[in-house]
């Protein structure tokens, strides 16, 4: 199955809208980096700031 294509902005307004936070000292320039603590594990996120991602296949 196929992706859309997606700009980086909505995608970090997705990811922050269901709990995920920027990361102190992370994602430098091209990059964005976004953390969520869940049961005492923190999951990362980098997304680039790009005006299209790259589509992927989901399998």
């Amino acid at each position: 199955m196929k992706l859309p294509q997606v700009s980086s902005h909505p995608l970090i307004k997705k990811f922050k809208r269901i709990g995920y936070l920027d990361a102190p000292f992370q994602g430098k320039g091209s990059h964005v980096a976004l953390y969520k603590d869940t049961d005492g594990t923190k999951l990362l996120v980098i997304i680039p700031k790009r005006e299209v991602l790259i589509r992927i296949s989901v399998r």
